[in-house]
């Protein structure tokens, strides 16, 4: 799982992709619509192959589904060779002297960045030394930024969750979890839950988009993450309504609540110091995967615990832990501005 996130292939905790995508457009409106794309597209093309999968798994066996994964690696290898990142200038540094630039040395490049001035126009920024920890002094420098990276934290342990034990949770409430009998329906519930969950993650990231064209990503987070409290704490009605077609609302509302992540993605180049916004997406995917590696933990130990209890279909407590754990984000959504450099006076000597 770390390795997918660091190298591109998880939708919601991908750096590269991500900065990628910043580099390449002119403004923070044109960034923020592509970031609601980029979960959408994925979601689309992740719900059509896992239909063409399952044909696939059905008419040929495993073989077919192994060289479907080859053939889509080789075509993303292809697609990442073609790729090409924009031309960057080496920024000139200043003689402390006059103030004249000159030349860098040959043993020491700089190189300049993109961001985005007041105005969310492109601009070029002079990049600042890095190195392995820098990323931890930016968001501990920055505390909007930091509250950001919290946020996204606090959703992904949620969806986590969500996304761990739905699955089980709805099997055990059609009470359709164990015996051979029930593994056609099984089957049927599976691919009815992906495809619906995949089509609401995949519309609700497109809504944020033109939404975020509409209103800030700051207000919108503020008023989103309600909302995301309230889907996810909405499968609880599957417990007194155990049909399919409730389990298709449920499943909507479980991918309706990923509706907060494409936000908060745009939100890093709106609190992020100007020349550091790759840095500041990697901050972010850094906390996002610590969430799903400290969440998978949590639920290896607490599932067995929950089994065993007296409960009935226990599996239900966890959606209104996800739900609270959404709602705890609330005072820190209400505190988030975006960057502003801080004020220096300058005095000059007579």
């Amino acid at each position: 799982r770390a390795l997918a996130g660091v190298t591109g292939a998880s939708l919601t905790s991908a750096p590269c992709m991500y900065a990628y995508s910043h580099e390449l457009v002119s403004s923070r409106e044109h960034y923020r619509l592509y970031t609601a794309l980029i979960y959408g597209v994925t979601c689309s093309m992740t719900m059509a192959f896992f239909i063409v999968a399952r044909r696939i798994d059905v008419a040929i066996g495993p073989d077919g589904m192994l060289w479907l994964g080859v053939a889509l690696c080789g075509v993303q290898v292809l697609m990442l060779i073609g790729m090409r990142l924009p031309c960057m200038r080496p920024a000139p540094r200043r003689s402390e002297e006059d103030g004249n630039p000159v030349a860098a040395d040959s043993e020491e490049q700089v190189v300049s960045e993109t961001s985005y001035s007041s105005d969310g126009s492109l601009q070029e920024q002079p990049a600042q030394k890095r190195s392995v920890i820098s990323w931890l002094r930016l968001v501990r420098d920055h505390p909007s930024l930091l509250r950001v990276c919290i946020i996204s934290m606090m959703v992904c342990m949620a969806e986590t969750v969500l996304h761990d034990t739905m699955g089980q949770y709805a099997f055990s409430v059609l009470d359709i979890l164990t015996g051979k009998e029930n593994g056609p329906k099984r089957r049927k519930i599976a691919f009815i839950a992906s495809v619906t969950t995949w089509c609401a993650i995949s519309a609700s990231s497109m809504l944020m988009g033109w939404f975020q064209k509409l209103s800030s990503p700051i207000f919108l987070l503020k008023l989103v993450i309600i909302f995301v409290a309230i889907f996810q704490t909405l499968p609880v009605i599957l417990m007194f309504s155990p049909t399919t077609l409730v389990l298709v609302v449920c499943c909507i509302s479980v991918g309706s609540a990923f509706m907060a992540l494409p936000i908060l993605q745009a939100l890093v180049p709106e609190v992020a110091p100007p020349g550091q916004t790759s840095e500041a997406i990697a901050a972010m995917a850094a906390f996002k995967n610590a969430a799903y590696l400290c969440t998978t933990i949590v639920l290896t130990i607490a599932l067995p615990a929950l089994n065993q209890s007296s409960l009935e279909h226990p599996l239900w407590v966890l959606f209104p832990v996800c739900g609270a754990l959404a709602l705890a984000a609330v005072p820190l959504a209400m505190n988030l501005k975006p960057y502003a450099p801080k004020a220096t006076t300058s005095t000059s000597m007579k």
